[in-house]
């Protein structure tokens, strides 16, 4: 008889406040190639990216448009095919996305992938594609290092941006209807 062991029960993930986030920003050195990825990868997620989407994410999917930044992403969602989708960057993300860019090298590589792995000795930027595990591990150790203990990794932080964001469209939605009732 083939015993299996049960399926694990995933975590409920609830979004972190935007104050942990910056937390966990605060506490990256960014004099380092992987501080400057980790930070734009963590802005990235804030954003609303899901993780597949920026992984599978090439250099040459970064544009500039009038001096704005833009990403082209693939939607890997399940069942959804291989569609892609253009998302202008915040101020905030387009910065951390030059300063990675430019400190890493990468447009040197337009075809290989956005985020790579780094070497832990020599703290260089390889041309491997960082892993869906190496990020989970990242955020972790990321959080832990801010002193956050909560079960914190890249589908909070998106959670977290994505109620930002929608606070902030209800907000000026209000806004919008007060100024029309008047």
């Amino acid at each position: 008889m083939n015993r299996q062991s049960p399926l694990p029960v995933a975590p409920i993930r609830v979004p972190v406040s935007r104050a942990k986030v910056s937390e966990i920003l605060a506490g990256i050195d960014f004099s380092t190639h992987r501080g400057r990825r980790d930070r734009a990868m963590i802005l990235m997620s804030y954003s609303g990216v899901r993780q597949g989407s920026a992984l599978s994410t090439r250099v040459e999917d970064l544009i500039t448009r009038k001096g704005e930044f833009w990403l082209r992403l693939r939607d890997t969602k399940a069942g959804m095919g291989e569609e892609y989708f253009e998302m202008k960057c915040e101020r905030s993300l387009a910065e951390a996305m030059r300063a990675y860019i430019d400190c890493a090298g990468l447009l040197a590589d337009p075809t290989g992938p956005l985020f790579r792995a780094v070497n832990p000795q020599t703290d260089e930027i390889t041309s491997r594609p960082i892993s869906m595990r190496e990020v989970h591990t990242m955020i972790r150790c990321r959080a832990r290092d801010a002193g956050l203990e909560a079960e914190i990794d890249w589908a909070s932080i998106r959670k977290s941006g994505l109620s930002a964001y929608q606070m902030l469209y209800y907000v000026a939605r209000d806004r919008v209807r007060e100024r029309e009732a008047q």
